[in-house]
């Protein structure tokens, strides 16, 4: 077997990183509201906040469908500390929030899951093009319009049928939103207020953005930790799929709702949490607005948001009661979420490994054409890199085909699960640097080791069957410089 030179585990990765890139006396950021919050979930958040320069965060469990702790740490901006009064840009934790308004409507008769849009908005730019008669509620909330994510500068357009695949879109959602204010005369903040915010006493919820409480927003912060500029684009309007401000404690509250069940009936509450896919072999779970993750014994909805300097994530069981809210003002915020729900969930490590399987799943679906360029693109963002390198690294532990029978079998996955770490967290601190391009093409010889194809970089969910589970540690490690030796 195979064992690391010096003993590294999680713990003293982040212990000696720490030592390393924050000699001087840290801040004191520990703030004054964190009541029942466990020990395990402080020192991960510390931690993590710590070596992969998170600025601030604000982190909700929600247990039996009741809110059982709320924990903030770090800064809100260079003077205020995070508490939890403190408003975050929830980026598209926006879209669980329209989803669940439209689900009411739906409950309500005011709004049918498959009636076409088209008799209440056509978007100029598709008026031409028959396809936009497809478009229904259904179909917009679980991300099948056929639309991109965001037009940017270009007119809108179908880049596939509606219906025939899976393909995440904010557009979609400013779509059905449109079509829903026109059929209700009513705008999205008043249909918010009226099924959402004012219900549930979320009096510090606002869509768009507020100037009177602009000393209560969380300034944005980079990679390396340097403050961004507040983007102009969210301050004039409102969106179905973005540009909300919330509080934790307001989102916490949102989540403990959806937990209950949301006040929909049994019917609804079930087409919610199924996959909407009308397509065979998706490569993708969504329900009706969130994505899915199916496991033995319930099906979390789970969604996030990225914009620059805002990194967000939900998690919440209808079934079990159980939800966590992540709110983070910063691009490495992404890195947090892993030891945030191994501190927190029941099934963490069941959570965690078939997370690690949609996405192997989706990497190796991408046709072979489009890898090269796609792990380029992840190579570029340390969450990327950590989160395809954890989905590798799964499905090389999951391959009954690769693994030999070891005693050791859960110390190699520490072992390789501690590199994959201490490897994403070098990216990060040499992001900069002329190192950054060395270690993206590590990442990239350690994804073509596990190449279907010898001759070139080619994943799939055949894995090569000359691999065994310890010569994918002694790679991986290998590859990424962290100092093996043989028994």
């Amino acid at each position: 077997m195979f064992n690391f030179k010096h003993k590294i585990t999680l713990a003293c990765i982040l212990s000696l990183l720490t030592c390393v890139l924050f000699a001087s006396e840290p801040v004191d950021t520990t703030n004054s509201d964190n009541k029942n919050t466990p020990e395990p979930v402080k020192k991960a958040v510390q931690q993590w906040s710590t070596v992969a320069s998170i600025n601030g965060v604000a982190i909700a469990y929600i247990n039996d469908s009741r809110i059982e702790w709320i924990y903030s740490h770090g800064m809100a901006n260079s003077k205020q500390k995070v508490n939890s009064d403190t408003l975050f840009n929830i980026a598209s934790l926006t879209k669980p929030m329209f989803s669940m308004m439209s689900l009411q409507l739906v409950e309500n008769d005011a709004l049918e899951l498959d009636e076409q849009l088209y008799k209440f908005w056509i978007d100029p730019d598709v008026k031409v093009d028959q396809r936009h008669k497809k478009l229904t509620a259904r179909l917009a909330l679980s991300h099948q319009s056929g639309f991109a994510n965001w037009r940017g500068d270009n007119p809108l357009s179908f880049t596939f049928h509606p219906g025939q695949r899976h393909q995440y879109s904010g557009e979609g959602f400013v779509y059905l939103n449109k079509a829903i204010e026109n059929k209700l005369d009513t705008t999205m903040p008043q249909l918010m207020e009226k099924y959402i915010t004012s219900p549930l006493g979320m009096n510090d919820t606002y869509f768009g953005w507020k100037e009177n409480h602009h000393d209560r927003i969380v300034e944005r912060y980079n990679e390396q930790g340097k403050p961004l500029e507040q983007k102009e684009f969210y301050k004039s309007s409102y969106s179905a799929a973005c540009c909300t401000l919330s509080t934790i404690t307001d989102y916490a509250t949102f989540i403990k709702w959806v937990s209950e069940g949301a006040d929909l009936s049994n019917e609804l509450l079930t087409q919610l949490q199924s996959p909407q896919a009308q397509h065979p072999e998706p490569i993708e779970y969504f329900g009706l607005g969130w994505r899915l993750v199916k496991l033995p014994s319930t099906t979390y909805l789970v969604h996030d948001g990225r914009e620059p300097g805002v990194r967000t994530l939900t998690i919440v069981s209808p079934k079990t009661g159980e939800g966590l809210v992540i709110l983070t003002n910063s691009s490495n915020g992404e890195l947090l979420y892993r030891p945030a729900i191994q501190s927190t969930l029941k099934e963490p490590q069941d959570y965690l490994y078939q997370a690690d399987k949609d996405t192997w799943l989706y990497l190796t679906s991408q046709p072979a054409e489009m890898q090269p360029r796609m792990l380029s693109f992840i190579a570029q963002s340390p969450s990327f890199t950590s989160k395809a390198l954890y989905a590798a690294n799964d499905a090389v532990f999951s391959n009954s085909n690769l693994r030999k029978n070891h005693e050791s079998l859960s110390e190699l996955r520490t072992q390789a699960e501690s590199a994959i770490d201490f490897f994403v967290l070098e990216l990060l601190k040499n992001n900069n640097s002329q190192n950054s391009e060395k270690l993206r093409q590590k990442f990239i010889a350690v994804m073509q080791y596990l190449s279907a194809d010898e001759n070139k970089l080619l994943l799939s969910k055949e894995l090569n069957k000359s691999i065994t589970v310890d010569e994918w540690v002694l790679q991986l490690t290998r590859s990424l410089d962290v100092n093996v030796k043989r028994n």
